[in-house]
């Protein structure tokens, strides 16, 4: 019996240090995995904050190959320019705002600001807290009726925007005839 005791406490111990191990394996990954995309983001920060990009970063750019830039060179489509220090062949970021493809890579938020042809409006059932609700409303849509059974999430989505028509009931209760052949979008 004693033996077994002390191979049930080896055991244990041995169990103990399998789940520290796997422990800090998990979290090497995980801080491993928050790095990666920090620097992914940092390329992608920096690449919009570039002033010269070489002829393979615009080639990735606009999904095409080097030798097709060398052919737009020579039709003077898009032509690369010296880059100061090094001479190699490069283009200007200014260069790059006017093609269609990319010109949106060095526009502010604010350059963002399109107007919508018409209003649209939603009716978003399952609408949570309206998060998804509140995106459409910062696109420019206008939410008609929102619809939760959760009577928090009602309160929350009244207290948020008290001018929402905010329905809280079971979907099978609500009646949309009103919103027939009116609303352009359904979300749920």
């Amino acid at each position: 019996m004693e033996s077994s005791i002390s191979e049930l406490l080896q055991d244990h111990k041995q169990l103990k240090l399998c789940v520290k191990i796997c422990s800090y394996f998990v979290l090497f990954f995980c801080i491993l995995y928050a790095i990666i995309i920090l620097v992914t983001m940092t390329k992608d920060t920096i690449r919009m904050l570039k002033e010269h990009y070489s002829i393979s970063e615009v080639a990735d750019m606009l999904s095409v190959s080097k030798e097709t830039l060398r052919r737009w060179d020579k039709n003077s489509k898009l032509t690369p320019i010296r880059h100061p220090s090094n001479n190699y062949r490069v283009y200007h970021a200014e260069q790059l705002k006017d093609i269609e493809q990319l010109g949106f890579l060095f526009k502010k938020r604010e350059d963002f600001k399109e107007k919508a042809l018409r209003n649209y409006s939603v009716i978003e059932l399952f609408a949570g807290a309206g998060g998804l609700a509140l995106g459409l409303e910062r696109a420019g849509l206008n939410c008609q009726m929102l619809n939760d059974f959760d009577k928090w999430a009602c309160d929350t989505l009244r207290l948020n925007r008290p001018h929402w028509n905010v329905i809280h009931d079971d979907i099978s209760n609500v009646d949309f005839s009103p919103y027939q052949n009116k609303i352009d979008v359904l979300t749920g």
